[in-house]
């Protein structure tokens, strides 16, 4: 078969289907009169439902207010236990030691014109000695 015929059948094919689709498909006229006709109608929810709807509204609201304006728990203070106030400033993070590792000091100071290559050579074997802790 030449591309030209396979092409050809495809497009037979898909005709096919639309033709099927049509036909099973209900009519638009009859879905847009069937909409039509229940505008002008009144909704199935009586006057009942809709003072239940909105009491259940106000009900729901009101609960909500009733707990933002609820004043908040006053703090228990435990006795027999002494409590450490320490300043902000005093802090320190709890994985602080993962930020340090050996030789830190390596990279933080400036090297100085004339400084012998022995204490520098020196700091580096106490980075090589060095090990991680955790």
């Amino acid at each position: 078969m030449n591309p030209n015929q396979e092409e050809n059948r495809f497009k037979e094919l898909f005709h096919d289907l639309k033709r099927e689709d049509a036909r099973l498909a209900p009519s638009f006229t009859r879905d847009w009169d069937a909409a039509s006709s229940r505008v002008g109608k009144v909704s199935s929810f009586g006057p009942v439902a809709r003072v239940i709807a909105a009491l259940v509204v106000l009900l729901a609201l009101g609960g909500l207010m009733r707990g933002s304006f609820r004043s908040s728990p006053k703090p228990t203070i435990l006795t027999g236990t002494p409590v450490a106030l320490s300043s902000i400033s005093q802090w320190q993070s709890p994985t602080d030691f993962l930020l340090k590792f050996p030789g830190d000091s390596l990279l933080k100071t400036i090297p100085q014109l004339g400084e012998s290559s022995l204490e520098i050579n020196g700091n580096i074997s106490d980075l090589e000695s060095a090990t991680f802790s955790l």
